[in-house]
């Protein structure tokens, strides 16, 4: 069974845990100490995983995220919240409030001076940390979006493919619930707002376009049949997505016996599953089957 992400770096190690993967959490905490002291928190996951001697998709693989890492650095090494490993306060605040700013006023309303104003910075900061408006919504789609964890997953192309695809539904699960005015901007803009998200996906390979790589590649090894990638890929994320609505409503089923039961991470795992089982293997019973019966 695979380890719902908000889990990486669990407080305790399970008992079938591999030494070496408890090595490589003890190096990984062991180079993110030694990075603070030398460099502050500002250094970047680049940095550590060469401190680690690993490649980013290895360490995106065990550390989903910087706040992760600091929360784990907080447990395991005491360290002080003030030194929290996250990224430049002024910077990830800006990302915060561009965000938040998307989902209240859309895209193309939304100014570099409306952003300043509610993140408490100076327009000239933004400008000097991202370049221009353009260029800090790209940003913002790369670092709070699920492209930068789908690109470590699909780099990984020996890994299992159904445990591949599972962490991948588990990552758009966490974005929607945890980002819903940002899904619903990306997902349903209309008119000039998607023409402006279309702009801005120009020359960069988005969540949908790493999957259809991925699944190319391995039709190309033969674990999958031939087909259109593209349309495999619209086809898990749809899946995926519809997971996400609350059909209890549609089919006036009663709620779960705790309000926490279905965002709970073995329901969201089993669920995760289910949707790559569907999208691997259909739900026709074979030939066989249908005789038998």
């Amino acid at each position: 069974m695979i380890r719902d992400e908000r889990y990486i770096f669990p407080v305790s190690h399970s008992k079938g845990q591999r030494p070496d993967e408890e090595d490589l959490e003890e190096r990984i905490l062991r180079a993110a100490e030694a990075l603070l002291t030398s460099e502050g928190p500002g250094f970047t996951m680049e940095a550590l995983a060469q401190a680690v001697g690993v490649s980013r998709a290895t360490l995106y693989r065990r550390v989903p995220s910087r706040e992760k890492l600091a929360e784990r650095l907080r447990q395991e090494r005491a360290v002080e919240p003030g030194t929290a490993l996250t990224r430049e306060p002024s910077r990830q605040k800006i990302l915060e409030t561009t965000r938040q700013l998307v989902g209240r006023l859309g895209l193309v309303a939304l100014t570099v001076e409306q952003i300043a104003e509610a993140a408490g910075v100076s327009p000239v900061t933004i400008y000097r940390t991202f370049g221009d408006k353009d260029a800090l919504l790209r940003t913002m789609f790369a670092e709070l979006g699920p492209r930068s964890e789908a690109a470590a997953l699909f780099a990984e192309l020996d890994a299992p493919l159904e445990d591949t695809l599972t962490r991948f539904v588990l990552a758009l699960f966490r974005w929607r619930a945890e980002q819903p005015a940002f899904f619903a901007m990306l997902i349903f803009s209309q008119g000039e707002e998607a023409r402006y998200v279309e702009q801005l996906r120009e020359r960069q390979y988005g969540t949908t376009d790493r999957l259809a790589r991925y699944l190319a590649a391995q039709a190309e090894r033969g674990r999958l049949r031939p087909g259109s990638p593209v349309d495999r890929a619209l086809g898990l994320i749809g899946l995926a997505l519809g997971a996400t609505f609350d059909v209890r409503r549609l089919l006036a089923e009663p709620p779960p016996a705790t309000a926490e039961a279905s965002t709970e991470p073995g329901h969201q795992e089993a669920r995760a599953r289910a949707v790559v089982e569907l999208f691997l293997h259909g739900v026709a019973a074979s030939r066989a089957e249908g005789d038998a019966s």
